[in-house]
């Protein structure tokens, strides 16, 4: 129960995920820019684009390379674009998969505890039945059997 709950849990974080701006991180187009004080410039198939990077400082005068990623269905859209971030890629990625290792946990520790109960279910079995044998009247039946003589054919 609780892997499934997990489990659902998981997709529909899945679905949200689909439809943050930052899934462009994984299935857009990667395109490699400069930032230089706060704004960030990358071309693409042939134009050049300009937005603001609000992670560097307008004071900073240092050139950044930097990674943009531009969704598949509005590549030439800078409105759309996503500046890469290791924190936020990290971030929906734990978020997203915390829920799959979390059914896989459930699963793997549910198969360990049914296995030593059965373990332990065996080995109960085993010591209140081990050494009662058979009842001795089967015992009497079975001996009697083997110590009668074989019949004889006679040949006709």
């Amino acid at each position: 129960m609780g892997a499934a709950v997990l489990f659902v849990f998981g997709v529909l974080v899945l679905l949200v995920q689909l439809q943050s701006p930052s899934f462009v991180q994984w299935d857009g187009i990667g395109v490699h820019g400069d930032t230089y004080r706060g704004v960030t410039t990358y071309t693409y198939d042939g134009e050049t684009y300009s937005i603001d990077n609000t992670d560097v400082s307008v004071e900073d005068t240092r050139h950044i390379p930097t990674t943009v990623w531009l969704p598949r269905s509005h590549p030439d859209d800078p409105e759309k674009a996503f500046i890469e971030s290791p924190i936020d890629r990290w971030t929906d990625f734990v978020f997203l998969t915390i829920w799959f290792f979390g059914v896989a946990f459930v699963l793997a520790f549910g198969m360990v505890r049914l296995r030593l109960r059965r373990r332990a279910r065996d080995r109960e079995a085993l010591t209140t039945a081990f050494g009662t044998g058979l009842d001795p009247e089967v015992v009497q039946r079975l001996l009697a059997e083997r110590r009668r003589p074989p019949e004889r054919r006679t040949r006709q």
